[in-house]
């Protein structure tokens, strides 16, 4: 299948924002924290579009996704209004997967948040090895000697 077919012949209007970063200059606040990230995509109708090209996660996955919740808390911070949906689009299968947040999805990334600021204070630093570990900048403060075996996952 082609994505040009699949997802971009279908629209009427070309999107809206695409790589849109929020966070330093486009502050959006949660609490006393500033969250910074990036929308890859918002489409004519508000829908938030994140491209994932890995593993397809399951609904309840992603129905408890926080990275789907930051978009949403911040798209809605930043713009006054909900947004349109949100969807990930797995290029692998070509498929979009929609979910949704509410004012107590938006209760639990405040906790959430506010148990990393815990933690990062008391430098208790929660590991959660894969591969992603060969790139993280935290890695030696992390693993410190280990280092070594997770450079070899890479």
């Amino acid at each position: 299948m082609d994505y040009y077919d699949t997802f971009v012949k279908k629209e009427k209007k070309p999107p809206q924002m695409l790589e849109y970063f929020f966070g330093k200059d486009k502050a959006v606040m949660l609490g006393n924290h500033v969250i910074v990230g990036v929308l890859d995509q918002v489409d004519a109708q508000d829908k938030v579009i994140d491209y994932k090209t890995g593993v397809k996660p399951t609904q309840a996955k992603l129905d408890l996704d926080l990275q789907f919740t930051i978009y949403s808390y911040a798209f809605r911070q930043l713009f006054g209004r909900k947004e349109g949906g949100l969807v990930l689009r797995h290029l692998g299968t070509m498929k979009d997967l929609k979910t949704e947040r509410t004012d107590d999805d938006f209760e639990i990334l405040k906790e959430e948040v506010d148990k990393v600021e815990r933690r990062l204070k008391g430098k208790i630093f929660v590991r959660n090895l894969g591969r992603g570990c060969a790139s993280c900048y935290f890695l030696e403060h992390c693993l410190g000697k280990e280092r070594k075996i997770v450079r070899s996952w890479a």
